[in-house]
């Protein structure tokens, strides 16, 4: 765990799995950012959060609601081999185009329009 950093890339260079645990998410930049380093997550459905991640591939949700069910999903994640293997950034980014600044403008000039 962190604090806030002004330069984030050196330890997402160095983070071998990202948690997010909010109850409450807009567009969570701070997994786009982990999801450019092929950073595997893991988060709450929640919010904006299903938009930016490629489930079972770039992250997995928890699935209950109680946190003894929680905590026993991500030690069986943490136990499969590949799970902390860096994912692939060409598959990734190609999920993440509509987040980058251009896509958005024209998303909320398409909601205006309506």
């Amino acid at each position: 765990l962190h604090n806030p950093q002004k330069n984030i890339s050196k330890i997402l260079k160095n983070t071998d799995i990202f948690f997010l645990f909010s109850d409450y998410e807009g567009v969570p930049n701070v997994l786009l950012e982990a999801q450019s380093y092929g950073i595997p997550i893991i988060a709450k459905k929640v919010g904006g959060i299903p938009e930016c991640i490629q489930e079972n591939y770039s992250g997995y949700f928890l699935k209950y609601n109680s946190i003894k069910e929680n905590s026993e999903y991500i030690l069986n994640l943490l136990k499969k081999k590949k799970f902390i293997k860096k994912r692939n950034l060409n598959k990734i980014k190609n999920n993440l185009t509509k987040f980058n600044p251009k896509n958005a403008v024209n998303d909320v000039i398409k909601v205006y329009e309506k």
